[in-house]
């Protein structure tokens, strides 16, 4: 389980990147077995 601190992290990595482009370092972040609902309650991503 990660850590607070490590969510916070991602999360504004995360952002940064999606907000500026850089689609490499975003891309970085997801693994294979992610999962995001974007928006909430709405279909599962996966990966």
């Amino acid at each position: 389980m990660p850590t607070d601190e490590q969510i916070q992290k991602t999360l504004k990595t995360h952002f940064e990147t999606w907000n500026s482009g850089d689609r490499e370092t975003w891309l970085s972040l997801w693994e294979d077995d992610v999962r995001m609902e974007d928006p909430v309650g709405g279909p599962e991503n996966v990966g």
